[in-house]
């Protein structure tokens, strides 16, 4: 599956290249390109999804034990491994994926607004990717609440 999705988007942008079939000045044809290889690599993915036979039982199970993700759409597999308590952190979790992706744009902005000499703005956003990662480390899960074997 995950090769046919880099496959997809190998040969649509190699294609793409070759035969310009959009127009436009560089920021337009980037995003048309981006954009049609993005769809073309969605629509391969998830047809390939669906003809790929599903894993098997004790796959997901082993799976379930070690990662332990949120009950909602695993509540087949969390039904056979009652000795495993449900998660439920998926707000925790979207919350926690926010946080570091702020975190590392607002390090990656605020670093390059530095060496670019915009002193002021870049300390202010390398102060609010601190931010982030303090409260990113807070929502962490401490070893008592859950620990992998």
């Amino acid at each position: 599956m995950v090769f046919a999705a880099m496959a997809t988007a190998i040969a649509v942008t190699a294609v793409l290249s070759l035969t310009k079939p959009f127009s436009g000045d560089s920021v337009v044809l980037f995003a048309k390109n981006s954009l049609a290889t993005t769809a073309a690599t969605s629509i391969v993915w998830i047809v390939v999804t669906f003809l790929t036979q599903p894993e098997r039982e004790d796959v997901l199970v082993k799976f379930y034990r070690k990662v332990r993700p949120h009950v909602a759409g695993w509540r087949p597999v969390a039904q056979l491994v009652e000795d495993v308590p449900q998660t439920r952190d998926l707000g925790r979790n979207l919350l926690s994926w926010a946080l570091g992706c702020s975190m590392v744009y607002l390090a990656l902005f605020g670093s390059g607004k530095m060496l670019l000499g915009k002193t002021g703005f870049g300390l202010v956003l390398l102060a609010l990717a601190a931010l982030c990662a303090a409260l990113l480390s807070r929502l962490m899960p401490r070893a008592q609440e859950w620990s992998a074997d």
